[in-house]
Formats: structure tokens, C-alpha cells, sequence
């Protein structure tokens, strides 16, 4: 099994969740961009096999629009769009 990333719920309110599934235990990056290519957020995470949930609270002070998270896992680079509402 490869690597996932899911951003739930989307649109995003008041935290940022993120599902990542791993084929295994690994650190991941993972970086929150604007459009304009700022980089808001940038975190490591250590990952275990299989799914992993992570939350943001920090996602609450985004302003509203369009924003990319990316994952970066071993050799791989996950990116998802994702909205936020107020």
C-alpha cells in the first residue's frame, strides 16, 4: 500500500484534520500554503504504519480561501486543496 492524504472535514472551519495513511513508520513534513505560495504552517510529525490522524487548531486563525497541504513521506510528496469557511 502507497501513501495517502485525506484533509476532512473540507471545507475546514476551525481545525485542520489530516488522515494520513503510511506504509510505514516514518517523520513526516508537512507545510500549509497559501496561493500566493506563503508558507503558513510547517510541522513534523512522526508517523506510524497504517493511518495516522492529526489535527490543527492553528487552522483557525487562516484567513478564508483556498490552501494547499503537503506531505512530504519518505520519497513521496502528498499535496491536497482544501478550503476554509468562517
Amino acid at each position: 500500500a502507497g501513501n495517502e492524504l485525506l484533509v476532512t472535514p473540507n471545507p475546514v472551519k476551525d481545525q485542520l484534520q489530516l488522515v494520513i495513511t503510511a506504509a510505514a513508520a516514518d517523520i513526516a513534513n508537512i507545510s500549509v500554503i497559501d496561493m500566493s505560495g506563503r508558507v503558513l504552517m510547517q510541522v513534523k510529525e512522526r508517523i506510524g504504519a497504517g493511518n495516522t490522524t492529526v489535527v490543527y487548531p492553528q487552522a483557525a486563525h487562516f484567513p478564508p480561501g483556498v490552501y494547499y497541504v503537503r506531505l512530504n513521506i519518505g520519497e513521496a510528496v502528498l499535496t491536497r486543496r482544501f478550503n476554509v469557511i468562517k
